[in-house]
Formats: structure tokens, C-alpha cells, sequence
């Protein structure tokens, strides 16, 4: 185990350490379209849509599928078996070395805050819903 952190000392000039979520902490690319997936369910059947992130942000989101996307409901939907293997381990590795840590990502805010409490991050920003105009607001 040893030969495995044989280069570690050359991070001790490392502050901060950013993390992209979706591909990177989560298995899949796109948090958006995983949790509009999950939300929409039977509603996709019933619609004859199926509704994307790219779709959901240029047109907005309807009103049927608005209020499973309200913040505080989104964090529910991540899927802690789409974590990448490892992460706690390398988040106790880099923690141990005192680097601060950040997740920015395109993905779901809230998918980057629960990870980030979860795992120990200092940082985690994400894309929100905007609650007054019913869209995805990009703040990444």
C-alpha cells in the first residue's frame, strides 16, 4: 500500500482542490437528467414527452413537473449507488494533508450540497431551479 501514495507529498503546495459532480463523484454525466427522469416517471407515458435537461432549460419547466423539481424535494432523488467507488477514501486522504475541497458542477445543486455534507467538502455549487419563473438557472 505503501508504493500507492509514494507521490503524495507532492501535493502539500495544494490548496484547494475542485471537483466536477457529474462523470467525476457521480457515475453519470448529467444529475439533470437523471433526477428529471426520476420526477417525471408516469407523467412521460401520459405526455408522449420525454422531458431532457436541454429541453427542460430552453423551454422551461411545466407545470406538472415544477413542483417535484421546488428545492429542498431534489436532494431525494440522487441515487447513493451512482457515487463514484473511492470517494470517501480520497476525500480522507486529502483531508488528512489539510486541502480544501469544492464540487462545481452543471449538475443539481442540491445532488453537490447533499455530496458535499456527506463527503466533507468546504464547497459545493451547483445549478438551481429559479422558483419565480419556473427555470433552470445556470449559475456554473
Amino acid at each position: 500500500m505503501e508504493n500507492v501514495y509514494k507521490d503524495i507529498k507532492k501535493l502539500n503546495d495544494i490548496k484547494l482542490i475542485v471537483f466536477d459532480m457529474d462523470g467525476v463523484l457521480l457515475k453519470n454525466r448529467n444529475s439533470w437528467d437523471v433526477l428529471i427522469d426520476k420526477i417525471s416517471g408516469n407523467k412521460i407515458k401520459r405526455d408522449k414527452m420525454i422531458y431532457t435537461f436541454d429541453y427542460l432549460y430552453r423551454h422551461n419547466i411545466p407545470a406538472h413537473l415544477y413542483n417535484s423539481l421546488r428545492s429542498g424535494n431534489m436532494a431525494r432523488y440522487l441515487n447513493l449507488n451512482d457515487i463514484s467507488p473511492n470517494l470517501h477514501m480520497t476525500m480522507e486522504e486529502i483531508k488528512k494533508m489539510g486541502i480544501k475541497t469544492a464540487i462545481v458542477s452543471a449538475g443539481v445543486h442540491e445532488f453537490a450540497e447533499y455530496l458535499g455534507t456527506m463527503y466533507g467538502f468546504d464547497y459545493a455549487i451547483g445549478n438551481q431551479i429559479d422558483t419565480e419563473n419556473m427555470k433552470i438557472v445556470k449559475k456554473c
